[in-house]
């Protein structure tokens, strides 16, 4: 916490790595300086709890997308109607899925807003992974014939407002292994899992 030197392990890090981003649980910082092999100085320091064997990526992200007033209907494809990795403040605003295989991915990526939309009549919902900074507003999951309408993997400071999720094969809402997150006024109806369910993780 607080520093922005990050020292590797059996890493092979190279300079023309600098300018890229280094992802660490979920948020991208930008990478000044490799200092060496298994050195590098990040341009901002890291706000996260202090981590040892924590795990990473580097990338040159995709910045300030703006998607919206888009509908979806019928993909087959097992990623999702629309994926999503290593963007760094995409926003999405009234947008639909419909019977579709997956909603949607949000992966590897910082700075997400997603308002103002819906998924239905899709086998899953919605996958968010390894993300931070994401906000999520104004939902409507309908009809999820397969597995869970939200399922939420290795995710910091993260909210959910505003959703409703009805008549879902298996859980609304499945969140793992994340932390600094708030989930506020929500109606989760005849579920056929749990409507909430929290697994190794904090605040």
């Amino acid at each position: 916490n607080a520093s922005a030197t990050v020292t590797g392990s059996s890493t092979s890090w190279v300079t023309s790595m600098e300018g890229s981003f280094m992802m660490i649980r979920g948020a991208f910082y930008e990478i000044s300086t490799v200092n060496s092999t298994t050195s590098i100085t990040l341009t901002t320091a890291f706000t996260g709890d202090n981590l040892t064997g924590g795990t990473y990526l580097i990338a040159d992200p995709i910045s300030n997308v703006n998607i919206s007033n888009i509908t979806i209907q019928n993909s087959t494809a097992t990623t999702g109607a629309m994926y999503f990795e290593y963007s760094l403040g995409v926003t999405f605003n009234f947008f639909n899925v419909i019977t579709s295989y997956l909603g949607f991915t949000f992966k590897n990526s910082d700075g997400g807003g997603i308002k103002n939309w819906g998924i239905f009549s899709c086998e899953y919902g919605v996958v968010i992974d390894n993300s931070a900074n994401t906000s999520i507003d104004t939902v409507a999951l309908y009809t999820i014939t397969t597995g869970d309408a939200l399922s939420i993997t290795s995710v910091n400071a993260f909210s959910l407002f505003n959703f409703g999720m009805f008549s879902v094969a298996g859980r609304g809402v499945i969140l793992t292994s994340s932390y600094n997150f708030g989930i506020v006024n929500f109606a989760i109806i005849s579920n056929a899992g749990l409507a909430i369910e929290v697994v190794s993780s904090y605040d």
